[in-house]
């Protein structure tokens, strides 16, 4: 690990105090750090301490997910969920878990809940997208990739993925353009297919 990481965690993480927040940061710096297994412990112990923080059952959750745990995230995003339905990062979430889970129908609902709660999250335009491209509705999947563009014009993978798309629905021209954009080095297959 990264001497500059354990001071950061030293220094901004302390969780003596008890405060709910400081356990949260700490989870959060043990995740940035990749590891999983102890910020898990961490958000076990806060929610021990704080059963009704939001912030400590999404990182739960999170965490989960990042250990590929999608089924026991899940549940722990329903209780994020009951704490607080307006936390769009828990729909989002439950969203993700869903679609590796590949119960791509129940991702949509759970992103389309979310970008109501927060119509500005680039990620979860993305995500809404990719759900769609694996129940073969390329055509929703590009316009929801134009919204995703519109916050974030630049990112490679949302015009990547929105030629794939295209290219799927034959319409090679278009698939060009936008891959074009993705990378001007880079040449399309007539084939290409969302992996």
């Amino acid at each position: 690990m990264n001497q500059d990481n354990v001071i950061f965690i030293r220094e901004n993480c302390s969780v003596e105090y008890g405060d709910s927040d400081a356990w949260c940061n700490r989870g959060i710096a043990l995740t940035e750090l990749g590891r999983f297994e102890e910020a898990l412990q961490v958000y076990n112990k806060a929610l021990e301490l704080y059963p009704d923080d939001y912030n400590a059952w999404c990182g739960k959750a999170m965490t989960l997910f990042n250990l590929n745990h999608y089924e026991e995230a899940l549940q722990v995003f329903d209780n994020a969920i009951k704490l607080c339905p307006d936390g769009f990062d828990s729909w989002c979430g439950k969203g993700l878990s869903l679609y590796n889970l590949g119960r791509y129908e129940e991702a949509l609902q759970h992103y389309n809940k979310g970008l109501v709660l927060c119509p500005h999250c680039f990620d979860a335009w993305c995500d809404k997208a990719s759900a769609l491209c694996k129940l073969g509705r390329y055509e929703e999947a590009i316009q929801v990739y134009d919204c995703a563009l519109e916050l974030c014009p630049y990112d490679y993978n949302a015009w990547y993925n929105k030629g794939t798309a295209l290219s799927n629905l034959g319409r090679h021209e278009e698939a060009q353009i936008a891959l074009k954009k993705a990378s001007p080095k880079l040449k399309m297959s007539p084939k290409l297919t969302i992996i």
